[in-house]
């Protein structure tokens, strides 16, 4: 699934919750438990996204930064 995809599904679901706020039957105390989930989701995504990030630095900073021909070629 591309980051576009995930982004889109996110917002859709998102828009899906927040419309359940909206519904006239909904309890007060069923209200603040769906406005705090929609507030622990939005802060776990943010978590994702920061160590995507972080495991992408990483991972790029283990590729060499010279190929091994150039490196021995320098060193003859």
């Amino acid at each position: 699934m591309q980051q576009g995809e995930l982004r889109q599904g996110t917002e859709e679901r998102d828009q899906g919750l927040l419309k359940l706020l909206e519904l006239p039957g909904l309890q007060e105390e069923d209200r603040l438990e769906i406005q705090a989930l929609l507030e622990q989701l939005t802060a776990l995504q943010a978590e994702n996204t920061r160590l995507r990030k972080m495991i992408h630095r990483l991972s790029a900073g283990n590729k060499p930064k010279m190929s091994t021909k150039l490196k021995e070629a320098l060193y003859e």
